[in-house]
């Protein structure tokens, strides 16, 4: 009776600690750490798999699973290679991995991926791995070896034999997504951000070396053991050293030694870090990080290393097999998400050709629902393609365009208004009928489409006002006009509204007015979606000029005006009895509402007229409005703004020398150049202070020079006479 209790309380506790270990993986799973859920895909994954359906199983750390896409080799070649790896990953927890694995996948080529490592792992190190690994005598004992190595004692080991003893605290933080992330179903592939993202220049850490160095004893135990095991279950396996960039250079002569002892033992060892020409790899690119490949050097990796199994170990090519329709699943699904950042010559294989630089795009200009890409030429390029994708429905990148070598832009036109597009260009040369793809910038550039700007705006006079009318635009939902005072702020003009003209009558008499016009689309949330600003029209209204009052003052005459707004300043213009009009003095700023006219003869009946100067577009063209004539008689002598002598025009070196001799009451001088059987003075310099200037003439010949007197007092400038019997000549020959 004793022995049948005893019995039925020890099949009690197999039976409760069986329970309690078919637990433990899913328990696991909620209560470990969000930073292991990529570990659950690489190692509980692949004790999905199904029995003996893999051809290698790929052991290793980031250097296994930043270099490995396991989909792209089953799309390209039909191979199933499974990355089992791990965030650092110990060398010495292979055999271990080996013996559980083999339990589902006994005919399976092991892959591993060697490397220096020492023999005291980090808690997250060996939780990434043993989180996952199904409960067995196997990881008790691979346990109890990484803890023994890593001198791990007491109820410091405790957390590896019951993960929820180390996660326990997460009760409280646990959330939805905690009890729903599942197997995605990608074979491994790496999906993360900066794998898929980031791109570095590794090319000045990259280092090479034939030397060999002594290896480090720790590394010899569980290496040694590894192989015997494998002798002794006769396991094919295959060691990997993935292309790592470091500029420690003891550390690759001592990977040297290890694939020399490897293939003393009788393994083939592939040492990846002496192929980067022979893989194709872009130093420059196809890193995020110098251990690390992205998705752009990975997938070339996974075709180097794809290709040398199929050579090596004859894989069978299982494409079109029903029972391996998973594995079809999860490239369709990985091809989305990797056709997000890259081209599909990237995805499948095809020949590459590193000399062909990545071309520079220049720019990529938005005219409405019309991007228009340019970029410089690519050295030996037959022709590029354009690839794009958008920020809505196609979201991988597609090809749009293949266009020769010797077209440097593409006009994408009828896009989706409020749609960014990216596009990227590859360069291509072929050769006996195949295509080689060169460089391309994986960035690309961005735009979003617009509605079309309005065309034709025009502004015309009418009774109240200004009416302004545009061409409509395709797809608009309405339009917006802007004005503003010249040169001031814009502002809305109206409300937002489908008619293509508008009047407007709330203007001031005499200032001139910009106008410009958009249209809006209205999206499905509702929001409003501007296209870009037609082009701006000025609209100065016609007026009468400065209304001038003249008297005078101690003899002089004085011109008085009003302050027109808006104006640059004022010229004035003085004409004597039978003679020509000739401007005696410019005014700046619009404040400067007085002239008095220091250089009229006394007795000399004078007409005079003032001009308004409006300056516009930047200060290239103005309009001037002119007043009405006013006359005056001065009565007072004049201050004197003679020619001044000219002493010296003679050519010295390649110039020509002008020295001339003051000019009473002259503050600055125009200098005035006239050639040989020309009639036209041309002013070469204005306002020249003191008394040198050197003059290069255009070309050889005989030139006259003369000089006009100014003289400026409080912001008037007032000219002097100018004469051209005061010139003189000088010959100007080659230099």
């Amino acid at each position: 009776m004793m022995k049948r209790t005893g019995m039925k309380k020890a099949l009690r506790a197999i039976v409760f600690f069986a329970l309690l270990a078919a637990l433990m993986i899913p328990l696991s799973k909620v209560m470990t750490s969000t930073e292991d859920y990529r570990n659950y895909q690489w190692v509980h994954g692949f004790f999905e798999e199904r029995e003996d359906s893999l051809d290698a199983v790929y052991l290793g750390s980031s250097a296994t699973y930043a270099f490995w896409m396991a989909p792209l080799a089953w799309e390209n070649y039909g191979i199933t290679v499974y990355p089992l790896a791990s965030n650092s990953q110990p060398l010495a927890a292979a055999e271990g991995i080996i013996r559980e694995a083999r339990k589902t996948q006994p005919n399976a080529l092991y892959i591993v991926k060697i490397g220096l490592q020492g023999t005291e792992y980090s808690e997250p190190q060996l939780h990434y791995l043993l989180d996952y690994f199904p409960n067995s005598i196997n990881k008790l004992k691979m346990t109890n070896a990484l803890l023994d190595l890593s001198g791990y004692e007491g109820k410091d080991r405790l957390e590896f034999y019951f993960p929820l003893y180390r996660y326990h605290s997460r009760w409280e933080e646990l959330t939805e997504a905690d009890f729903n992330y599942e197997l995605d179903g990608l074979k491994g592939g790496s999906t993360y951000s900066s794998f898929l993202r980031k791109s570095v220049d590794v090319s000045a850490k990259y280092r090479q070396t034939d030397r060999r160095e002594p290896l480090p004893e720790d590394n010899f135990g569980y290496l040694d053991s590894l192989l015997d095991y494998c002798d002794e279950e006769d396991v094919d396996v295959l060691f990997v050293n993935s292309p790592q960039i470091t500029t420690d250079e003891s550390a690759l002569a001592q990977i040297n030694s290890i694939c020399d002892y490897l293939e003393a033992r009788g393994y083939p060892a592939l040492n990846m870090n002496e192929l980067y020409e022979e893989i194709g790899l872009d130093l420059a690119a196809d890193y995020y990080s110098t251990g690390h490949t992205n998705c752009h050097g990975a997938a070339k990796v996974t075709d180097y290393l794809s290709r040398y199994l199929m050579e090596h170990y004859g894989f069978e090519d299982k494409r079109g097999d029903p029972a391996y329709a998973d594995w079809d699943q999860a490239f369709e699904k990985y091809n989305e998400i990797i056709s997000e950042w890259g081209c599909d010559f990237e995805w499948d294989g095809s020949p590459r050709d590193n000399t062909l630089a990545a071309p520079e795009l220049s720019g990529l200009e938005v005219n409405g629902q019309t991007l228009t890409l340019s970029w410089k030429a690519s050295k030996g390029a037959d022709g590029y393609c354009i690839y794009r994708k958008d920020d809505a429905e196609a979201k991988m990148f597609a090809q749009v365009a293949d266009v020769d070598g010797k077209t440097l832009f593409y006009a994408d036109e009828g896009l989706a208004i409020g749609t960014a597009y990216t596009y990227v260009v590859a360069p291509y040369r072929e050769t006996d009928g195949v295509r080689y793809w060169g460089k391309y910038n994986f960035a690309g550039l961005s735009e979003t489409a617009l509605i079309a700007a309005p065309q034709n705006l025009t502004v015309s006079d009418t009774a109240d006002g200004v009416t302004l009318t545009w061409d409509p635009v395709p797809g608009a939902d309405g339009y917006w006009l802007n004005r503003r005072v010249y040169a001031r702020s814009w502002q809305n003009q109206g409300e937002p509204g489908p008619d293509t003209s508008y009047v407007d009558t709330a203007m001031l008499e005499g200032l001139p007015y910009q106008y410009r016009v958009r249209a809006y689309w209205i999206n499905e949330a509702g929001e409003y979606v501007y296209g870009s600003w037609s082009g701006r029209i000025l609209y100065i209204p016609e007026f009468s000029g400065p209304s001038v009052t003249v008297e005078l003052e101690n003899g002089a005459p004085v011109l008085i005006w009003g302050k027109i707004e808006t104006m640059a300043g004022y010229t004035v213009a003085r004409r004597e009895p039978g003679g020509e009009w000739t401007v005696v003095a410019d005014l700046t700023g619009e404040d400067n509402t007085q002239f008095r006219d220091i250089t009229a003869q006394a007795g000399t009946e004078y007409k005079y007229q003032v001009s308004a100067n409006f300056v516009y577009s930047n200060g290239t063209k103005t309009k001037t409005y002119p007043s009405e004539v006013v006359t005056a008689t001065a009565e007072a002598e004049p201050i004197q703004l003679e020619p001044p002598e000219i002493l010296m025009a003679e050519q010295v070196g390649n110039v020509v020398q002008l020295v001339w001799g003051p000019s009473a009451n002259a503050t600055s001088y125009h200098i005035y150049r006239q050639a040989e059987g020309e009639s036209e003075w041309i002013l070469i310099k204005a306002f020249q202070t003191g008394n040198t200037y050197q003059d290069k003439p255009p070309a050889e010949g005989t030139y006259t020079y003369t000089l006009q007197p100014m003289c400026t007092q409080g912001g008037c400038t007032y000219y002097g006479q100018f004469r051209e019997d005061a010139g003189q000549t000088a010959v100007y020959g080659a230099g």
